[in-house]
């Protein structure tokens, strides 16, 4: 994550294909599941590079969407763990279209928090994260 925004400012030429093409194993040793507060605010900040150097101009698009809620949880998860400062700028997204977009590909959980997110903020999504953690 941390190269990715070294990688898009300088490139001329960005293709897709129509194919998936990422595959992952899950190692219950790995990173993903051994990462601490540090290692996860690590890799937020590397996604947040990545969101500011859109500044907002992708907020009409529902990939962005998308990869900003997963980018959210990251954050919830950061807070939660560390207790720090939220790193995350607020994008003001179109609220009906993301929402539709949300429901449609994420799930109501995810449109919930989208809701959430919308109306009371970044720190009220992580606050509630956190208190969930907490009934558990």
């Amino acid at each position: 994550m941390h190269v990715l925004p070294m990688l898009l400012m300088n490139t001329k030429i960005i293709a897709t294909a129509d194919v998936g093409m990422y595959y992952y194993c899950w190692n219950a040793g790995g990173i993903t599941a051994t990462a601490d507060g540090g290692a996860l605010a690590s890799l937020l900040s590397a996604h947040v590079g990545v969101i500011r150097h859109v500044d907002g101009r992708l907020a009409d698009s529902p990939d962005f969407v998308k990869y900003y809620m997963h980018v959210l949880n990251i954050q919830c998860d950061v807070f939660r763990l560390t207790g720090s400062e939220i790193m995350l700028p607020y994008v003001d997204f179109p609220f009906f279209s993301s929402l539709r977009c949300l429901l449609k590909s994420s799930g109501v959980i995810w449109a919930l928090k989208f809701v959430v997110y919308h109306a009371f903020g970044i720190q009220s999504v992580c606050r509630f994260n956190k208190l969930q953690y907490a009934i558990k």
